[in-house]
């Protein structure tokens, strides 16, 4: 077996050239890759695009959550209760005047109070609330006394939540990126990568015969949704002979526009690549299988 590595931990092309004595070739390259503005890459900032969010996001992630709940919990106060407060109630009142025509020629009045709600005049500061009839839209709260609140606020409130949430994935944005660069410029990372990506996917089985080639291309079959993580292959009887290069590249294809009814311009994925097996001629008896991630 032929070990070799690449230069970064990013997806490349790879060539793997069969003469027959020798020992195969392997060649690696990388594709010319342009970022958002349509200016070329180079292998790193492609190994830093491909390996942006990983196992490292989420370490960083959680460690901000820990280390600002540690700064809010050391620096908030919690409010104490009142020592006296005032208690006003907030009422409202029917009535209702019957008047009796008749013989008796009397009249009553009937009065009804409601309370709906409450404000409470404290020492450290005023508190309101009010009763809601309406339950909420699952009816996991029923009709119940809850706190007024002010809509100015609330906005306020909202407001410094949107900020907060933006300032929090902004910091991790950039903790994220600087350790992005470190990490697919280590050794080790480089190394341990390949090994637990194989150790996160499922195996994928194809066994290819002479079936499936098409007799009007060269003679090739294709493995054509590949990671690009690992690929094992075992060629048999005259697919063993006549084995002549494996190509991986990255997936690209031509969208078809159906409103305008023409062809788009040509779309290049980098997490999809495709595996070609080329050979001299089409096998005549054996099979090859190939276990892909």
């Amino acid at each position: 077996m032929i070990k070799k590595e690449g230069k970064a931990p990013a997806n490349a092309r790879v060539d793997v050239i069969y003469e027959k004595g020798k020992k195969p070739k392997i060649k690696f390259s990388y594709p010319k890759l342009t970022d958002g503005k349509g200016k070329p890459t180079t292998i790193m900032k492609d190994a830093e695009h491909q390996n942006s969010v990983g196992i490292h996001t989420l370490i960083i992630f959680f460690v901000l959550i820990l280390a600002l709940s540690g700064i809010y919990l050391s620096y908030y106060e919690y409010p104490t209760y009142p020592d006296f407060c005032n208690v006003t109630l907030e009422e409202v009142h029917y009535g209702t005047n019957i008047t009796y025509d008749g013989d008796l020629n009397a009249s009553v009045y009937f009065r009804e109070d409601r309370v709906t709600g409450a404000d409470f005049y404290c020492d450290n500061g005023n508190y309101s609330v009010y009763f809601n009839t309406q339950p909420d839209i699952f009816g996991f709260v029923p009709p119940n006394f809850m706190a007024s609140s002010d809509p100015v606020a609330t906005a306020k409130a909202l407001i410094k939540l949107i900020v907060g949430i933006a300032a929090f994935l902004y910091i991790l944005i950039i903790i994220n990126r600087f350790v992005t660069k470190k990490l697919v410029r280590s050794p080790r990372y480089q190394k341990w990568l390949p090994e637990h990506n194989v150790r996160q996917r499922h195996k994928k089985y194809w066994k290819f015969t002479a079936k499936d080639f098409d007799p009007e291309t060269s003679p090739f079959v294709e493995v054509p949704n590949f990671k690009n993580i690992s690929i094992e292959y075992r060629c048999h009887g005259d697919f063993s002979k006549q084995l002549k290069k494996i190509k991986i590249r990255e997936h690209k294809y031509h969208k078809y526009d159906t409103k305008k009814e023409e062809v788009g311009k040509l779309k290049v994925e980098i997490l999809k690549w495709t595996s070609r097996f080329y050979f001299d001629k089409v096998p005549k008896d054996g099979y090859m299988e190939v276990i892909y991630y």
